[in-house]
């Protein structure tokens, strides 16, 4: 398991799949990531982005405003 040191949080398994229409997505009760295959092709700080998006469920579950607010917090640039 690894352990990110932004959200302080377990990451089970990180997994690379073909995704129709996500960028990523987090199950934070089982501590999964899933990042979509293209997302590679997108420049960095966009990966940078949809990474930590996900890294940032495993703390607020949802897209509510404390959500928006740690995103601020550790990625100001972020919108």
């Amino acid at each position: 398991m690894q352990r990110s040191h932004i959200v302080n949080k377990e990451i089970k398994q990180v997994r690379i799949r073909k995704m129709k229409t996500r960028w990523g997505s987090c199950n934070p009760e089982k501590s999964y990531i899933n990042l979509n295959s293209e997302l590679i092709k997108a420049p960095i700080q966009c990966i940078e982005y949809v990474i930590f998006h996900e890294l940032a469920h495993l703390i607020h579950p949802n897209h509510d405003k404390g959500f928006y607010t740690y995103l601020t917090i550790h990625m100001p640039n972020w919108k």
